[in-house]
């Protein structure tokens, strides 16, 4: 079996907390593009490996951890992304919040993982947008009923506030252009993508999921 150095991080919005497994040796980075290539000059220096043996395994955590996962892939590093779910149930039960520990239970579990773990894999351009902009039509949506919910209980219980009635719907016709302005760049983007309109036709063709259910 080949030997594998695995590398923690504890990811947070401003930094990296990294722990070698083997010798638990430890180290904070900034969380941007410099920090994350110091992060990955000291990880090898320090493992005394080269980088095809070298794991880094952090949790997803979204906008935090976007940077880490587009400099690792564009270096060529092997790189697992686990859930937060998954990473916490391997810790057991701990309290408190602290990135040191982190970052040595997370190296912990790569360490217990690395045999069974599949690198991560960068989803094509196309699909991270197509993602990013399901979860703001998501955000507006939720945000057009909550107003429509808001403002109809208004109306039912108040009066002479035609100012503030107007205003609310002003702004639901303007949740209501953005969604369908969305909806609409969600649609260009699948039209210019063969795979992903190949797919579409799949999905839409199952009774019951239309366009929109067919991005998720």
């Amino acid at each position: 079996m080949e030997t594998m150095e695995v590398i923690g991080i504890d990811v947070s919005k401003l930094t990296l907390d990294c722990c070698i497994h083997s010798c638990g040796m430890q180290e904070k980075f900034k969380n941007d593009f410099e920090g994350i290539d110091q992060l990955s000059a000291w990880s090898i220096k320090n493992s005394g490996l080269a980088k095809e043996n070298v794991l880094f395994v952090f949790e997803h955590t979204g906008l935090y951890s976007y940077r880490l996962t587009k400099r690792l892939n564009e270096k060529g590093y092997r790189i697992h992304v686990a859930s937060g779910l998954e990473i916490k149930r391997s810790m057991g039960i701990t309290r408190g919040k602290d990135d040191k520990a982190d970052a040595k239970r997370i190296a912990l579990y790569g360490y217990r993982k690395r045999e069974e773990v599949k690198p991560h894999l960068e989803p094509k351009k196309a699909l991270s947008k197509l993602k990013r902009l399901m979860s703001l039509r998501k955000k507006l949506v939720v945000q057009h009923a909550s107003y429509i919910g808001a403002l109809k209980e208004q109306e039912e219980v108040l009066e002479d506030e035609e100012f503030i009635f107007q205003t609310q719907h002003e702004i639901l016709k303007i949740l209501a252009q953005k969604i369908k302005a969305i909806e609409k760049e969600m649609d260009r983007i699948i039209r210019e993508d063969a795979e992903l309109q190949e797919m579409q036709k799949l999905l839409i063709s199952i009774k019951g999921i239309g366009k929109v259910t067919s991005c998720f």
